[in-house]
């Protein structure tokens, strides 16, 4: 609803339909846009196809960026003019997309768009303003007028227009590389590439993947000119970030590109000076060039460290049949497993007593539930959001704790790889929730990429130990964690491998001497006898939980399976478990490997390659063979 809306949902139709024309896939496939009235107002919606995708994995470089440059190839305007077809939205930006056969007209109409977008955010700034008019009035005739003067010529290409790292992901389902959120315009391809010059980038900010592009298209002449071009056209996402982010440094980071810009290309002694201490030269480029390089926060862990065996042994003892699946809905015996696995830095296994939900568990028992309230905090947008501090929530079967006021509805959740337990979350105060978030879930330490945040904001995505104290009972987690997905209402071959596979793990874990606790972990308003399979807060040792969990992505390589073993768990030696802290992702389980994954992952410490979706260590490290 609201100004904006209309081009940002039909932009989006016509650039993902734009894109898929050129290369069936990249972008997923739009199905349409409309409008209806819910009262005076009038709402726009913008339906298209659902991928499950994963953001830690950066594109393999010269697959991706052969299919970027196929693109900006193949994607021509169909005038031979810049601009497009419909408006389109950067950000929350409208652009004008009108058609110039001047490059350098068409990418001032947008500059100037971001400019006032910025000001009406930001305010008045005397010294900027009179460096914006310079670089509108003077630099960018010169700069990319070059471009189309003394015999030269660009074509405009079809851009995404918003292409950086958090607009695309790997299909948990098909591994592919697919783009979302496009802003198309026809533009010189190089405008591509301005935001891989930004502080946020921190794998588009590599030589290798501007080397894998330039095998197929070279810059545009002049040449020598390539990285001043690119720093031009990273001042438009500067400003638009600053535009969405008030008080962040980016404002200033453009500020002292257009003074670099205005001293080479249109001096005036009126500008202040450009500074190179406040330079960030981070893109990758044709030219020599300076990286600094951010890796992402979820890094690999070396294959060496892990203990692996090929292969599941054969099952020794009877078990249950693999579970027929329904026409249309087959299990993927083939595809590729390692590295589907979502990025995550804490997982928060929601204790629900139930084992299926809807098909989006935040709108469980209408929107009332402590997935609804997370994501309110720490989801996209959420006051806490941080997309380098990514925090997985998940249902899971088992039951909460029964606090000493029964009456109380509370809600417990098991924290991994952190490897906590909170039994008492009252669900009649949101203060538990802010206190589970601010004392828990946020980070000791943000990432490099926030580091142009202004200090308030900083302060705000940090943890505060403080806040651990105002929730009740804490403990540390000492029992195996063994989770099935079994989210049927979001997938039928889930729900039916959830409860089989369940009932197995359930079956096999006690014949090799590992007890299978059921019921709430804590029941505080009974003295004696305590529930079954409830523990005192002594230490129990050999003990697992097996329960449910809601979607984590990969129904096509049902059974899936992720198995949380606990710091202190040791081998039948004494020792400390090979994989103690670890949590191991396995797909394509049946009920006859089950018996197998106990033996190699849980007695051994091994992990079963040809199941191995990933895994996590207590650093927060994703593990990747």
């Amino acid at each position: 609803m609201g100004q904006g809306a209309r081009p940002l949902v039909e932009g989006e139709f016509h650039s993902a339909n734009a894109i898929n024309d050129v290369i069936t896939g990249l972008v997923p496939k739009a199905i349409g846009w409309g409008e209806y009235q819910d009262g005076e107002s009038t709402v726009y919606f913008f339906l298209g196809d659902f991928h499950d995708m994963d953001f830690s994995t950066a594109p393999e470089p010269k697959l991706f960026m052969s299919k970027i440059a196929e693109l900006h190839q193949q994607g021509t305007s169909p005038n031979g003019m810049f601009g497009y077809p419909v408006p389109t939205v950067c950000g929350k930006m409208e652009r004008t997309v009108t058609w110039e056969k001047s490059w350098a007209k068409s990418f001032t109409h947008q500059l100037k768009d971001v400019i006032k977008y910025d000001n009406d955010t930001n305010g008045p700034w005397p010294e900027y303003d009179a460096a914006c008019k310079q670089l509108i009035d003077v630099v960018i005739p010169r700069l990319l007028g070059a471009l189309q003067s003394d015999g030269r010529d660009i074509t405009p290409a079809l851009i995404h227009g918003d292409l950086w790292e958090r607009n695309v992901g790997t299909d948990m389902d098909t591994g592919e590389t697919v783009l979302f959120d496009p802003g198309c315009t026809y533009a010189h391809n190089e405008m591509e590439f301005g935001t891989w010059r930004c502080t946020w980038a921190y794998y588009f900010n590599s030589s290798t993947y501007m080397r894998m592009y330039q095998r197929h298209i070279e810059p545009s002449e002049p040449t020598e000119e390539w990285d001043d071009r690119n720093r031009l056209y990273s001042i438009h996402p500067y400003l638009n970030d600053s535009a969405g982010h008030p008080g962040s440094n980016s404002r200033n980071i453009a500020y002292n590109d257009m003074l670099y810009l205005c001293e080479k290309y249109g001096p005036l002694d009126s500008l202040e000076k450009y500074n190179p201490e406040k330079d960030v030269k981070i893109t990758g480029a044709h030219i020599p060039f300076e990286i600094k390089h951010h890796p992402i926060s979820l890094a690999t862990t070396a294959r060496r460290r892990l203990n692996t065996v090929p292969k599941c042994p054969e099952p020794t003892c009877d078990c249950a049949d693999t579970p027929s699946m329904p026409f249309g809905q087959s299990i993927d015996k083939n595809g590729k497993l390692n590295g589907l696995i979502a990025s995550y830095a804490q997982q928060v296994l929601i204790c629900t007593g139930k084992d299926d939900w809807s098909s989006r568990i935040e709108e469980d028992n209408s929107g009332d539930n402590l997935a609804a309230d997370l994501k309110e905090l720490i989801g996209r947008g959420g006051m806490y959001s941080d997309p380098f501090h990514n925090i997985s929530v998940v249902n899971t079967s088992f039951p909460s704790a029964i606090s000493t006021r029964p009456e109380v509805q509370t809600t417990s959740v098991y924290l991994v790889p952190s490897f906590k337990y909170i039994p008492f979350l009252p669900r009649v105060s949101f203060d538990s929730v802010q206190a589970l978030v601010k004392g828990y879930l946020l980070p000791e330490k943000l990432h490099p990429m926030n580091e142009g945040l202004s200090p308030i904001h900083k302060d705000r995505l940090l943890r505060k130990e403080a806040y651990q104290q105002l929730l009740y009972g804490v403990r540390d987690v000492e029992d195996v964690l063994v989770l099935i997905c079994g989210h049927g209402q979001r997938d039928t071959r889930c729900g039916i491998y959830g409860p089989i596979l369940q009932e197995e793990f359930e079956k096999q874990l006690p014949r090799v001497g590992i007890d299978v606790l059921h019921g709430p972990a804590i029941n505080e308003s009974v003295s004696a006898p305590l529930l079954p399979g409830s523990t005192t807060g002594t230490e129990t040792p050999r003990t697992a939980r097996v329960g449910q969990i809601s979607h984590i992505g990969g129904h096509k390589f049902a059974g899936n399976v992720i198995i949380y073993l606990p710091p202190a768990l040791t081998n039948s030696a004494g020792n400390p478990h090979p994989l103690a802290g670890h949590g191991i992702w396995y797909g394509r389980i049946d009920p006859k490997h089950v018996e197998g994954v106990i033996k190699e992952t849980i007695i051994n410490g091994n992990i079963i390659t040809n199941h191995f979706r990933g895994g996590i260590n207590q650093n927060s490290e994703l593990i990747r063979l």
